[in-house]
């Protein structure tokens, strides 16, 4: 019984339209690393329940609000975890897994 409650839940979550969370993973990729100067090798993206999580290390502070902003604009993202920082300053704290997900309703 347990096991079809949260069977129906998960359908409910996720529309048949919506993306995979690879399939998102990749058009955020796509949409972050557009412009040529993007610092590409040193953020990494995950989804998870249509939550974006940006990783990593950019040289400068515009890069970290200008990668969550256009994450955030991607069709199918339900929202944005930004962990990037800049050098010398520590890594953001993650919240922990799926909370970001109940969070955001999904």
């Amino acid at each position: 019984m347990r096991g079809q409650a949260m069977s129906k839940v998960s359908h409910a979550v996720k529309p048949a339209d919506t993306p995979h969370d690879a399939t998102l993973a990749h058009n955020v990729e796509t949409e972050i690393f557009r412009a040529s100067d993007a610092p590409k090798g040193s953020v990494s993206v995950d989804v998870q329940a249509g939550i974006a999580t940006l990783r990593g290390e950019v040289a400068e502070e515009q890069w970290i609000d200008r990668l969550g902003d256009e994450a955030g604009h991607v069709r199918g993202i339900q929202g944005v975890q930004n962990l990037l920082h800049t050098p010398g300053q520590p890594t953001p704290a993650a919240e922990p897994r799926g909370y970001a997900a109940e969070r955001h309703g999904t």
